[in-house]
């Protein structure tokens, strides 16, 4: 791995995902309005509102045909919080039909329903009575679709943080993060990266925002100007299940805050697939890890150029299977990334709130489609 993509790996907070739907190729039949009702069997097959959801059911899913029908529900039940509904709500029948293998998903969602507080927020949710679930989605911020498996019907929507809230105050994310290297040597470095933006309006050309000062623990953080955000970064030895301390000194409109978060208590990694692995375009991808615990995971899969080939968030309970549908255009050398989160949103008085601070292990490898 070259010391420019090992760069690229640490420091690149935010990532665009350009990910593929699935396919199909049976013909769906689509009334391109509120509804619309198509019979699937044994071999498979796709029902949709062209332009705003897809359910893709995969062959050997059913053991008979049935009828499936979307509708789109004027009056879903609410969504709690910050989140609301970022698309129309579709309720997919004949309600409690389970699949032996899970079908696929895809709604449309409005990116201009979230604006300030970013696309990075939208997922794919089901109703399941109680209330609505997050499911494992994977995000398309180019085609504006959020995609996910799904083993039952029910009402699903895409939701995401609805707030708007861009004037709330000042957005931060905090991280004290360690990243495994296994290649060429096994390697750990550790480091705390602060990003800090006054109500998602940096300026023009960048500055760092008056006044602020952070630390870490006893670590100051310097000031770094990268892409429309400002960043700081400190290097230190962090430590699994320690608690580390982000302090915001106050001052010309900055907002004090001092907030703590506790590290992974294990060093999570990748167990497969294995270092430099050559995998084949057209193969599923079994992803495993060992340290399997609290928190949230993030696979990322990404070029040498730094373009996104795959991206989901997904239970931390040792194991991810990447269908090969879902890979977009997979060729040549990539990253496959892996993130384990422990994550707690900033409460603090000034702050907005989507602003969070996170123990994070990060461990990437590198494989070879071919």
């Amino acid at each position: 791995m070259s010391l420019k993509h090992i760069l690229l790996v640490l420091f690149s907070l935010s990532l665009i995902f350009t990910l593929a739907g699935c396919s199909d190729d049976d013909t769906p039949t689509s009334s391109g309005g509120d509804t619309t009702t198509t019979g699937i069997g044994p071999a498979g097959g796709t029902i949709q509102i062209a332009g705003s959801v897809s359910l893709v059911i995969p062959p050997g899913a059913l053991p008979d045909t049935i009828d499936f029908t979307i509708t789109t529900n004027g009056s879903p039940a609410a969504m709690s919080g910050t989140t609301g509904p970022v698309s129309p709500c579709f309720t997919i029948e004949p309600s409690g039909t389970n699949f032996t293998s899970p079908a696929t998903i895809t709604i449309n969602y409005n990116p201009a329903l979230v604006a300030n507080a970013g696309e990075q927020t939208v997922g794919l949710y089901t109703d399941n009575g109680p209330g609505w679930v997050l499911l494992t989605t994977i995000r398309d911020t180019v085609n504006n679709t959020v995609i996910g498996p799904v083993s039952h019907l029910s009402d699903f929507t895409a939701g995401g943080d609805t707030t708007q809230a861009s004037g709330s105050g000042i957005f931060a994310e905090f991280v004290a993060g360690r990243t495994i290297f296994t290649d060429p040597v096994f390697m750990l470095f550790d480091a705390y990266i602060a990003r800090l933006d006054s109500a998602y309006a940096p300026c023009n050309p960048l500055q760092p925002i008056s006044g602020a000062t952070i630390t870490c623990n006893d670590s100051t953080l310097y000031w770094v100007s990268q892409g429309n955000q400002y960043t700081t970064a400190g290097m230190g030895l962090v430590a699994p299940g320690a608690s580390y301390t982000f302090t915001v000194t106050a001052g010309n409109g900055i907002p004090a805050l001092t907030q703590s978060i506790t590290f992974p208590t294990s060093q999570t990694q990748l167990s497969s697939p294995a270092n430099n692995a050559s995998i084949s375009p057209t193969s599923n991808i079994n992803v495993s890890w060992t340290g399997a615990q609290v928190g949230t995971i993030d696979i990322v899969i990404t070029s040498m150029a730094g373009d996104s080939v795959y991206f989901v968030q997904t239970a931390n309970d040792g194991s991810h299977i990447i269908p090969n549908a879902e890979l977009s255009n997979p060729s040549g050398t990539c990253s496959l990334i892996l993130s384990h989160y422990n994550r707690n949103t900033i409460t603090a008085a000034g702050y907005d709130s989507r602003s969070f601070i996170a123990g994070r292990v990060m461990h990437p490898i590198t494989i070879t489609f071919e």
